[in-house]
């Protein structure tokens, strides 16, 4: 794998130019050499879909990613989600059982997570180590 890489070139994936810069640097420089986008704002979303377009597979395959999850799922939305209760609900009532619901706004959630644990927790349960995990690492800071 070293050598492909070596034959590639260029490879700003895995560093090959600058090992010491974050993701936010990386990209601020290709944007400015290899693309002539001025706009970071634009390219950093486009990144991002990429990322996201190679690593949601990879989650949705793991025993570990929950059934029960809607966002980010193709087919899936808070609708979806809204529709599974409302039947759990119903189907409680039919059959005369309680049923308790609590509401929790969760918008503001991500800015409370502790990153290393996010990414330790991916490393462990969904084998996103290495590479990735130190560029998801370095996406992160400062967020």
């Amino acid at each position: 794998m070293v050598n492909i890489r070596k034959n590639l070139g260029l490879c700003p994936q895995h560093n090959v130019l600058f090992d010491t810069l974050t993701v936010h640097e990386h990209l601020t420089f290709f944007a400015k050499v290899n693309t002539g986008i001025s706009n970071l704002t634009t390219f950093s979303k486009v990144l991002e879909r990429l990322a996201l377009s190679r690593l949601r597979p990879h989650l949705l395959q793991s025993p570990n990613f929950s059934r029960f999850q809607s966002a980010y799922r193709h087919g899936h939305s808070t609708q979806t989600a809204l529709i599974h209760v409302m039947n759990q609900v119903y189907s409680a009532a039919d059959s005369k059982s309680a049923s308790i619901l609590v509401g929790l706004d969760l918008t503001a959630a991500f800015d409370t997570i502790h990153h290393d644990v996010l990414i330790t927790r991916l490393c462990a349960q969904f084998s996103v180590c290495d590479v990735v995990s130190a560029w998801l690492r370095s996406y992160l800071v400062g967020r």
